[in-house]
């Protein structure tokens, strides 16, 4: 359950602009009860109305989503919304993923560097329509610039 993370993430932002407001669509009775139990323990505070169900209409009157990547992602693409997209991978996975894409980091900075690639926009859109990159990283260069590889 993505539930903590999301609600730290409002957290921060409900710092920034006590302004904002939430609506969060619930799958079912079970999925409502745990993320009730969660919000009153860690932000009670933030401003945020529950729906049981509904999460296209619910996506649609947001001006921003934030998500787990899954089945939503592409209903949320369907509102034509913005949208933040989250996982969560085991530590051992997110290790060796890291490790499979540094060499592939190295290797277009070194391109760009090299005059090969004109720039590193370029080379973060050749790699992701090259090889299938997750897009949402923005490239491989932009994702060793935030702390990945």
């Amino acid at each position: 359950m993505l539930a903590p993370v999301f609600l730290a993430a409002c957290q921060r932002l409900q710092a920034t602009d006590p302004a904002l407001r939430y609506i969060v669509p619930l799958v079912n009775a079970r999925r409502r009860a745990q993320f009730e139990a969660y919000l009153a323990a860690t932000a009670p505070e933030l401003p945020i109305t529950l729906f049981d169900g509904q999460a296209r209409d619910v996506m649609a009157a947001s001006s921003a989503i934030l998500l787990a990547s899954g089945t939503a992602t592409l209903e949320a693409m369907l509102v034509k919304r913005p949208m933040v997209v989250a996982y969560r991978v085991k530590p051992f996975t997110f290790w060796l993923a890291e490790k499979l894409v540094k060499p592939l980091v190295d290797r277009t900075q070194a391109l760009v560097r090299d005059g090969v690639i004109a720039d590193g926009e370029l080379a973060d859109a050749g790699v992701i329509f090259g090889t299938g990159f997750a897009p949402f990283t923005g490239g491989p260069l932009r994702h060793a610039q935030q702390g990945g590889a």
